[in-house]
């Protein structure tokens, strides 16, 4: 991506992203992921060695194909995300989270008890699912800032980088203290299962949103085809006739 233009906007701050309902939506997606990366660790690593009966080596082994998959995926969808498209990402993000938590809530969700390789398997979809739906929320605030009229400047930006970081630190606070308080208090299926409750919440709610937007988009691009062909014809009368 190019760097920001080095013209700045006088009038643009902070509150200007608190006054935008998508921009807030991206920053309090920006906490969930970083609270569901981060509550893996207290939660799933008491499960593996309680319940599963792991040895401490290797539940912490268990934790390497998560981090495999999250450094190959964020730079991925971070790559899509500047130079092919942003709002599909969140649908299959929240979309993929969903899939993990069920697969670890499966006990509390169907009554199916958990094996280790569920878990490999939904910390390893985890990992895609906090990619998909963390990485483009930044270039998903600028551009939304832009189409309200704001200019790409460093101020923005700079203002945008502070704000993601700051949210995406609160969820690493979040993330260890609502999974052992939720650990102790319901049993480890119960939690996951909230949590895929609430991600499939998400998923349904953004795949609307990005549905209408795209109806949206492609009404207003023909409308505005139609208003250009309108103003052509009205300066050329000879074509609107046959020619003798």
């Amino acid at each position: 991506p190019t760097a920001p233009k080095a013209v700045e906007t006088v009038d643009f701050s902070k509150k200007e992203i608190f006054r935008t309902p998508r921009c807030v939506f991206m920053l309090l997606i920006t906490v969930l992921s970083g609270t569901a990366f981060a509550s893996v660790s207290p939660t799933v690593a008491a499960f593996l060695h309680f319940k599963l009966g792991l040895r401490p080596a290797y539940t912490g082994l268990c934790f390497i194909p998560q981090n495999i998959v999250y450094s190959i995926a964020a730079p991925t969808f971070g790559y899509i995300a500047d130079t092919k498209t942003r709002r599909p990402l969140f649908v299959i993000g929240f979309f993929l989270m969903t899939v993990s938590y069920t697969l670890t809530g499966m006990k509390a969700l169907f009554g199916v008890t958990e094996s280790l390789w569920m878990v490999l398997l939904g910390l390893s979809i985890l990992s895609l699912g906090v990619s998909a739906s963390m990485i483009p929320a930044s270039s998903e605030i600028v551009a939304t800032l832009r189409r309200r009229g704001f200019v790409d400047s460093y101020a923005l930006n700079g203002a945008v980088g502070g704000l993601i970081n700051g949210a995406y630190g609160l969820g690493l606070f979040l993330g260890p203290c609502i999974g052992s308080f939720v650990f102790k208090s319901f049993t480890f299926p119960q939690m996951e299962a909230v949590f895929a409750a609430v991600f499939a919440v998400l998923f349904v709610g953004e795949l609307v949103y990005v549905c209408a937007t795209t109806i949206q988009e492609k009404q207003s691009a023909i409308s505005t085809r139609m208003s250009d062909l309108d103003a052509a014809i009205q300066k050329s009368p000879l074509l609107m006739g046959p020619v003798f």
